[in-house]
């Protein structure tokens, strides 16, 4: 719906409508990027808190002006918080799901939930219909469906639906999933990690091998 919301209540030309979209997935890109790497160090669940608040943030950024260049500002900066934070999901969720099926398990959750947030592009249409903005289209004032309030109450939502949930639910954040058993080998739904012995230092290692050699003589 955002090239929609920008050409229609907004009233920027299709060229216009189409760069501030890229823009905002180079946002997305970034976001996704740094949020990965930053979840490695400082977990999984504040990454995606940190991200959340960060749409919070900006959403007025998206909503409020009617320039080219802040509405653009503002959709880099949404998708950055909303790329990342949604980009560290499948894994916080891989980390949380059964070893046995750690590639099945989040990838049905996250398709599940694509399949009920469907129908969000529908929720705003209606929302639209019964909002209404009066915009100056070729100099005569014109009423159109407010689709940046929409947006800004249904982003405003989401976020705050998953803040709680983040923050509230489990976190298994390190878990070394690659070393369980899948479940069509024998014991893989037991959803245990097999721990591999350390190997000895080498200097250790090398002197007690010195050792042997001086009792052999």
């Amino acid at each position: 719906m955002y090239p929609t919301y920008l050409r229609t209540t907004k009233n920027f030309s299709a060229y216009n409508a189409t760069v501030a979209t890229i823009i905002g997935n180079c946002g997305a890109i970034c976001g996704g990027l740094l949020a990965g790497w930053i979840s490695q160090y400082i977990g999984r669940r504040l990454t995606i808190i940190a991200f959340v608040l960060l749409i919070a943030v900006f959403i007025p950024l998206w909503i409020l002006p009617s320039s080219f260049s802040a509405l653009s500002a503002g959709a880099f900066c949404v998708q950055f918080g909303v790329q990342g934070a949604w980009g560290v999901i499948p894994i916080f969720l891989t980390e949380m799901s059964p070893t046995a099926f750690r590639a099945t398990f989040p990838g049905v959750m996250y398709q599940l939930g694509n399949m009920v947030s469907s129908s969000a592009s529908q929720i705003e249409a209606t929302g639209g219909d019964n909002l209404k903005i009066t915009i100056i289209e070729n100099g005569q004032p014109t009423i159109v469906p407010d689709y940046a309030t929409v947006q800004g109450i249904l982003i405003g939502v989401v976020s705050a639906f998953v803040l709680i949930v983040t923050a509230f639910g489990p976190e298994n954040h390190g878990l070394h999933f690659e070393k369980a058993k899948t479940a069509f080998e024998e014991g893989g739904g037991r959803d245990e990690i097999i721990e591999e012995p350390e190997s000895p230092p080498a200097e250790k290692y090398s002197i007690e091998n010195e050792k042997a050699d001086s009792d052999r003589v």
